[in-house]
């Protein structure tokens, strides 16, 4: 696929005007220059992205501001309408991009059988870890997945699905997916993480995850029931050993803890009994230094 196809980078802006001005940042300097960056402002309760953006000049970079709050699902329909680019990549506003993002990624659409190409995922912020998105439908429908948290796709592709669906407020990257893959389109996982992902106690999933959870599930079973009941065996499997390895990670812990609170007595009993020897002659007969 030629670097002369233009890559259309959007960008739903909800709240986090410190993280936006990253995200921005990063879309702008892909070594691949054929990008524009859409940022459309979803009229959030903070700053408005227009006096976040006052810094950049860049002709690529166009901002489209809401009405009132519509959700990330039709934040992004804005913005894919709106794109001129043969591709479509979305970016959380509080994530950024490799600069080698669309460069690397691209060449693999000389298949006209892929629909996306994402990549391995770095965590950062309040966590520092790596992990590769399982973009299978076994995948999403049990959470084995992972987060589906960006994809360079076609537009034809954005196009025959007519965008996202808005009815899901919380997983429409895996609703988009999984029609996508029903319409036989094929996505391919690269293993450099180029990607990378904020995790942040401001992020609407580090506060709401369970709740997310619980929302994406009844999701869907209700807008992709036929699957559900195809993968239920798998999902059923899934979930039960998530709930063993988590009821054994519990019973390691609070071993540990006991065990800790069983020194911390003892130590707290031979500090008791000890000879007032100063604190240093305390802890050197503790650990048997003279």
């Amino acid at each position: 696929m030629s670097n002369k196809s233009l890559v259309s980078i959007i960008i739903p802006f909800y709240s986090g005007p410190e993280f936006l001005q990253e995200a921005v940042a990063s879309a702008l300097g892909q070594t691949n220059a054929n990008i524009e960056v859409i940022v459309v402002d979803d009229c959030g309760p903070g700053q408005r992205a227009q006096t976040v953006l006052n810094s950049f000049s860049d002709s690529r970079l166009r901002l489209i501001v809401h009405e009132k709050n519509a959700g990330a699902a039709a934040a992004r329909n804005t913005a894919g309408r709106a794109a001129n680019g043969e591709f479509i990549l979305p970016l959380d506003a509080d994530d950024k991009l490799d600069p080698a993002y669309v460069e690397t990624t691209l060449p693999y659409f000389e298949n006209p059988k892929i629909g996306g190409v994402y990549t391995a995922v770095k965590m950062f912020g309040a966590e520092d870890s790596v992990y590769a998105p399982e973009w299978t439908v076994n995948g999403i429908l049990t959470g084995e997945a992972g987060a589906l948290v960006c994809v360079l796709y076609r537009k034809t592709l954005f196009d025959q699905l007519e965008g996202y669906d808005t009815r899901w407020r919380v997983g429409e990257d895996s609703d988009f997916y999984l029609r996508a893959v029903a319409k036989g389109w094929l996505f391919q996982r690269l293993e450099k993480p180029l990607y990378l992902y904020r995790k942040h106690e401001e992020s609407v999933t580090f506060h709401h995850a369970a709740k997310s959870q619980m929302e994406m599930g009844q999701n869907l079973l209700r807008y992709h029931k036929q699957l559900c009941e195809q993968h239920m065996e798998q999902m059923i499997a899934y979930k039960d050993k998530r709930y063993w390895d988590l009821d054994g990670e519990y019973k390691h812990l609070h071993s540990e803890f006991h065990k800790l609170l069983a020194l911390y007595d003892n130590l707290n009993e031979g500090l008791k009994k000890a000879q007032p020897l100063g604190l240093i002659g305390r802890i050197k007969r503790r650990i048997g230094l003279k």
